[in-house]
């Protein structure tokens, strides 16, 4: 099998994992990844707080971080091998409740959104399509040294 690097540069969430390259770890997670990303924390972190980072869009909120979010605080649960009690943020809660509320919805929320319809005008519903899936990428990005993201391959 041939490896390749691929190196993803966003306008907000390249600046999001800079700004917080200081926390003990930094991940990266969407749908695609949610549940490798929820179990890798879940494995080595115990008792830490969580926080998440919706990166949004042009300097804004964004309702696809939001829903994504709302999927990987469910994820966690879901996951949690101990009967945890999460104390989330409202923030936290009522992204979670947003997700709950859409749940089989995905690309639904996808499409309907700013950054959706746009890229629909442009002719990449596909790629929402593609976006929209849960759980097919089993792969953990994570900053290593506040410099580079690696990707560590997960298998099922």
């Amino acid at each position: 099998m041939n490896e390749k690097t691929v190196i993803l540069s966003t306008t907000n969430g390249t600046v999001a994992m800079k700004n917080a390259h200081a926390a003990n770890e930094v991940y990266a997670a969407s749908l695609l990844n949610s549940v490798s990303v929820a179990k890798e924390i879940l494995q080595y972190y115990k008792n830490e707080t969580i926080i998440l980072v919706c990166s949004g869009s042009s300097g804004g909120f964004n309702v696809e971080d939001f829903y994504g979010a709302g999927y990987f605080i469910e994820c966690l649960e879901k996951y949690s091998n101990e009967h945890l009690e999460w104390m989330l943020t409202d923030a936290a809660m009522a992204s979670h409740q947003f997700y709950l509320g859409k749940d089989n919805q995905a690309e639904e929320v996808l499409l309907n959104s700013r950054v959706g319809r746009k890229l629909v005008e442009m002719g990449h519903h596909h790629d929402i399509q593609y976006v929209a899936e849960k759980d097919t990428c089993f792969v953990v990005p994570y900053l290593k040294d506040g410099t580079y993201v690696i990707h560590k391959n997960l298998k099922r």
